[in-house]
């Protein structure tokens, strides 16, 4: 029994070690808004990359990546993750009409790791405002 004991203790440590080996943490992309007007800029957010990796950020259209990819506000461009594999980049929503009601896929792509993480947003178009009625804008109707 004495002799078994040992060999027990390290199968338990070496399950213990192998489990917190493999634990992983899950890289995130997040946006500061869930819909931009044109003319806006979207902030991106990432975290659980590598240390000082390169990650490639790019934005499409969700139902279609294809659609105006070569326009310049769909090219990738890299950021660096900081000591904490996180980053903060801006992306600004164009106003030329081919993001108007698009619904947009962000993604980040870490170029050592391999981890990928994505983020939807729409770009509902401007928002209108009206004025409120005062005395001096009000008109009666009579029918």
């Amino acid at each position: 029994m004495k002799a078994i004991l040992p060999a027990v203790r390290l199968c338990v440590l070496t399950l213990i070690l192998t489990a917190l080996c493999s634990i992983t943490y899950a890289q995130t992309l997040i946006t500061d808004a869930a819909d931009y007007a044109p003319g806006s800029t979207c902030t991106l957010t990432g975290s659980g990359f590598a240390a000082g990796e390169t990650v490639t950020l790019q934005i499409v259209h969700a139902d279609d990546p294809t659609l105006n990819a070569s326009e310049p506000a769909h090219q990738p461009w890299d950021v660096t993750a900081d000591e904490n594999g996180g980053f903060v980049a801006t992306w600004l929503v164009n106003t030329d009409g081919d993001q108007v009601g698009a619904t947009l896929l962000a993604t980040a792509d870490g170029q050592s790791s391999g981890l990928h993480a994505e983020a939807i947003f729409t770009d509902g178009g401007p928002v209108i405002e009206r004025a409120a009625p005062t005395a001096s804008n009000q008109q009666d109707v009579n029918c």
